[in-house]
């Protein structure tokens, strides 16, 4: 975040602007679980998708191919639903930079779809508690959507506008609730 914020005061970050980075910072305390620290790094897909599954004719999964984005992530910020779950921002039709527009993906289908993964983490942490206790704790979160884009934004500048957009609360323009 402190190169971040650099670069934008010096005026070479394309995400935002020195303020908007600021915004972010202070966020971190919001978000950041002190308590996990010292909890394991785990490796993260990327990039998961149905065609990045092998899967035989039970469809039991038998591996997962295209590992060129996977990177170890803090598990209080790798707990997260699949890339298809987590509304990704789109471009608005006002601008060429991307903002959430909730109304168009929080659907109740998406919803459904949500809380089906949600109640799969919780069966393996009911049953196996520890990391998945964890993974299901930070999935639950009402903020885990902000949290989330939050985190995101750290890294993509993409996101970063996206954020600043929806003055670093997503959910906030999501006009449906959670089933």
């Amino acid at each position: 975040m402190q190169r971040k914020i650099v670069r934008a005061k010096e005026g070479r970050y394309s995400g935002g602007d020195f303020l908007s980075c600021i915004e972010q910072m202070v966020l971190f305390e919001k978000y950041w679980i002190s308590e996990l620290d010292h909890a394991p790094r785990v490796l993260v897909h990327g990039d998961l998708s149905p065609n990045n599954i092998i899967v035989d004719e039970h469809y039991d999964v038998q591996g997962v191919i295209d590992l060129g984005w996977a990177e170890m992530v803090p598990l209080q910020f790798a707990a997260a639903y699949p890339r298809f779950l987590t509304h990704e921002p789109r471009p608005s039709t006002h601008s060429s930079s991307a903002s959430f527009n909730y109304a168009t993906t929080n659907t109740a289908t998406m919803q459904q779809d949500r809380l089906v993964f949600r109640e799969c983490v919780q069966a393996r942490a009911l049953s196996e508690g520890g990391i998945y206790q964890t993974y299901y704790d930070l999935l639950s979160r009402k903020d885990e959507v902000n949290r989330y884009w939050w985190f995101k934004a750290i890294s993509e500048a993409d996101k970063h506008k996206a954020m600043k957009s929806c003055n670093w609360a997503p959910d906030k323009s999501t006009p449906a609730s959670p089933p």
